[in-house]
């Protein structure tokens, strides 16, 4: 993904990252702390910026030993800020996953929890809108 957290360069294990989903230079002989122009950058690429405009209901999964993506801080901020907007969401902790989330049982439930989100939100939505003439 292309956003970034302020705190995600010097958090992740892909501190590199950061910088080009961003378009910035990345540096590996000075400390993976962004400057002030460079957190601005950033956080304009940044999904949680755009976090009021969601509408559309959003399945948040997330592995608990993520390295890449800090996932106590920024899956749980995006769901949390889309939870209090009233934005249908969901959240899924994996506590035994990273980011990958390749464990075979953390697959299986991954698969099904979309599946049952797509059936909920998207196909059982467009059969209502379709027995109400919207369609």
């Amino acid at each position: 993904s292309s956003g970034i957290n302020a705190e995600y360069g010097g958090v992740s294990d892909m501190p590199d990252w950061a910088y080009w989903t961003a378009g910035l230079p990345y540096d590996s002989y000075k400390p993976p702390v962004p400057t002030a122009s460079e957190l601005a950058v950033m956080m304009e690429k940044s999904p949680i910026r755009y976090v009021d405009k969601v509408t559309c209901p959003v399945l948040v999964i997330v592995g608990a030993k993520d390295l890449q993506v800090p996932p106590t801080s920024q899956g749980v901020t995006y769901y949390r800020y889309l939870k209090s907007r009233g934005v249908p969401c969901d959240m899924r902790v994996y506590p035994e996953d990273g980011h990958p989330l390749s464990g075979v049982p953390c697959r299986a439930d991954h698969l099904m929890q979309t599946h049952r989100w797509f059936l909920t939100h998207l196909f059982m939505k467009k059969k209502e809108e379709e027995e109400e003439g919207k369609f």
